[in-house]
């Protein structure tokens, strides 16, 4: 998809052989109504007379013809623009498509949790095994990196959005498999919609999924959602929801899965695990999305192990004594005085930065003194009552002002 709000010339309708003409007429009057990007008058004035004569001259080719044509279809969905990758790409330019596959990858803590309970990371309920999102599920669309609020077509191949922008239908890939083998189907995507709206699921994906009104299936391997309101995100936020079989709570509810494996088509399943202590990841050798563009040159260990220590300090001893492969540092002091030693003078550790343009949480030190030793500091000779406000004045005031270089 081009943009939130398409180019007239890639608007015709979907009509069949025996479309009637207030269909025709119905679809001229919502795209007429679509917002005209332009910065002059005399080219929003072309713009429109481009749409109309566009939107008329494709209608009648359509019903002339009896042949069917496309709604704002695409191989992907940009929110900003065009996409970058055309339908025909092979990779995402920043992989290697020819990376070998192998090898183990070993992990700490992503986060702050030390322990877990089950293998359902969407339930309030215990704490989930790190990886098991990134790893093992997979959803309709998949984000590339090297663009802002773009993705492409994952369990999808084909995203089509209405003229009035208040519904998007997903084509679900013939080849998408589940690690069971069985076929990913819509009825498992509105299943696993109807799983994450419930209450057993964190509140964070009904919070996303406000102005969608419903889910329907209109197909084997075809799934509409339908919104409220214009909203350009929605198509993202509900092609970036996770997909699972309704196997996996065949025989145990949704609210009560533990270590129950997931039933999932991402690249990876569980190998094995220890509970609450470390978790082996295995790569899928049947993975059915192996060759698809939007994955190629990614996901190449043959496995990814997880270690979980109890607490920062273990953690940081572990990794200077070997135990696993990489750390992210966040803290100042850590990465000026801990990540020095024999390993690091020979190489067999690494410090290094990777500079990068991301947005990034805030570091820093401030001070904050009493309203009793503001006002003390206040009566004393020579002193500025003013002092606690220029205290609260950041430090580097001219530095976050300058545009990125």
């Amino acid at each position: 998809m081009a943009g939130a709000y398409p180019d007239a010339c890639k608007i015709v309708a979907q009509l069949g052989p025996a479309a009637e003409r207030r269909t025709a007429e119905v679809i001229l009057e919502e795209s007429s109504r679509m917002p005209i990007q332009a910065r002059w008058p005399l080219q929003a004035a072309w713009q429109c007379f481009r749409r109309d004569a566009v939107l008329r001259v494709g209608l009648a080719l359509a019903l002339a013809a009896g042949t069917p044509a496309t709604v704002y279809a695409a191989h992907g969905f940009a929110l900003h623009g065009d996409l970058k990758y055309p339908a025909d790409f092979t990779h995402f330019d920043y992989v290697n498509p020819d990376a070998p596959i192998g090898g183990t990858l070993t992990l700490a803590n992503p986060d702050r949790r030390t322990s877990f309970d089950k293998f359902n990371p969407f339930t309030l309920k215990g704490t989930a095994a790190p990886g098991l999102n990134a790893l093992m599920f997979e959803s309709l669309l998949i984000s590339s990196a090297d663009e802002t609020a773009s993705s492409y077509g994952l369990l999808a191949d084909d995203v089509t959005v209405a003229p009035d922008e208040l519904s998007v239908v997903f084509h679900i890939r013939p080849e998408a498999r589940f690690s069971n083998g069985d076929p990913v189907l819509a009825s498992d995507v509105k299943y696993s919609y109807d799983m994450l709206m419930s209450k057993a699921s964190s509140p964070g994906y009904r919070s996303m999924c406000t102005d969608v009104k419903s889910v329907v299936v209109t197909g084997e391997r075809s799934v509409r959602f339908e919104f409220k309101q214009r909203n350009r995100e929605l198509p993202l936020i509900v092609g970036s929801l996770p997909v699972f079989s309704k196997k996996w709570t065949q025989t145990v509810p949704f609210e009560k899965l533990t270590f129950e494996e997931p039933v999932t088509s991402g690249p990876y399943i569980i190998d094995r695990y220890d509970a609450g202590r470390g978790i082996i990841f295995r790569r899928d050798s049947k993975y059915w999305g192996s060759k698809l563009a939007v994955r190629r040159g990614t996901f190449n260990f043959e496995r990814v192990v997880y270690r979980l220590y109890k607490d920062e300090t273990a953690k940081l001893e572990a990794f200077k004594a070997g135990e696993f492969d990489a750390i992210v540092e966040y803290r100042a002091k850590n990465w000026a005085k801990s990540y020095q030693g024999t390993r690091f003078n020979k190489g067999e550790l690494i410090k290094t930065e990777f500079p990068h343009r991301n947005g990034a949480g805030h570091a820093g030190l401030r001070h904050e003194y009493a309203q009793a030793d503001l006002q003390g500091r206040a009566g004393q000779a020579g002193a500025d009552p003013r002092a606690g406000f220029r205290m609260a004045q950041p430090a580097a005031f001219l530095w976050c002002l300058q545009a990125p270089g």
